[in-house]
C-alpha cells in the first residue's frame, strides 16, 4: 500500500511539473515559427501569427492570423481568434483529433473538427473584408455562410464549392485541394449581398 501511494505521489508530481512546463516554459516563439513554416510549406501560402498561447487546460489559443495564397493572389484569409482543443480520447486510441472554433476580425464565426483523415467546418456571417477569393468578385460588404466536409487523400485533391446567392445564379467551382496528400470534398456556401 505504501509503495502504491509513493508511485501515485511521484506520478502526480511529474504530471504537475509537466503541466507547469507546458504553461510557463513552453517555447511559444519556436512553436509559432514551426507552425507558420509547416503551413506555408504544406499549403503553398504565406502566413503570419500575432500571438500563440497555451491555456491552463492545454488548449491552444491563436490571435491575429493572416494567410495569403502565393499563387497570383488566389485568396486571402484573416482570422481574429482561433482556439484549438485536442481530443485526448483520440490520442489514447492513437487517432489524434482536434476541435476548433474561432472568429474573424469583422465578427464572423467558424468551427469544426479535424482528425487523421477528415476535416469538417461550418462558418457563419463571414465578411468579404476577412476573406477574398480572386475567382469570386464580390463587394467587401458581402456575407457568407456555409459548411463542408473534406477527406484526406493520398493523391492530388479537388475541392468542389457550390456558391448560391451571387449574380448569375448558383455556381460551382473546383479548386486545388493540395498535392499528395490532398483534400477532396465539397463545400456549400450561401452569399448574402448588401441591399442597395
Amino acid at each position: 500500500m505504501k509503495k502504491t501511494l509513493k508511485i501515485a505521489g511521484w506520478s502526480l508530481l511529474w504530471l504537475a511539473f509537466f503541466w507547469l512546463f507546458l504553461i510557463a516554459g513552453f517555447p511559444i516563439e519556436t512553436t509559432k515559427g514551426w507552425l507558420t513554416r509547416m503551413i506555408e510549406k504544406e499549403f503553398k501560402v504565406s502566413m503570419s501569427i500575432e500571438r500563440l498561447r497555451i491555456n491552463w487546460n492545454l488548449n491552444i489559443a491563436i490571435k491575429g492570423v493572416s494567410i495569403n495564397s502565393t499563387r497570383e493572389n488566389e485568396f486571402t484569409l484573416k482570422i481574429g481568434k482561433l482556439n484549438i482543443a485536442p481530443q485526448w480520447a483520440g490520442l489514447i486510441r492513437l487517432k489524434p483529433a482536434i476541435k476548433y472554433h474561432g472568429n474573424t476580425p469583422s465578427g464572423g464565426d467558424f468551427s469544426g473538427y479535424y482528425n487523421s483523415d477528415e476535416l469538417s467546418l461550418s462558418f457563419k456571417e463571414i465578411s468579404f473584408l476577412d476573406i477574398s477569393i480572386s475567382s469570386i468578385l464580390l463587394p467587401s460588404t458581402a456575407i457568407v455562410n456555409g459548411s463542408g466536409r473534406l477527406k484526406l487523400t493520398k493523391d492530388n485533391g479537388i475541392i468542389e464549392i457550390e456558391v448560391d446567392g451571387i449574380p448569375g445564379g448558383r455556381q460551382r467551382l473546383r479548386i486545388s485541394g493540395g498535392e499528395k496528400p490532398g483534400l477532396n470534398g465539397k463545400l456549400s456556401v450561401a452569399v448574402t449581398l448588401p441591399k442597395l
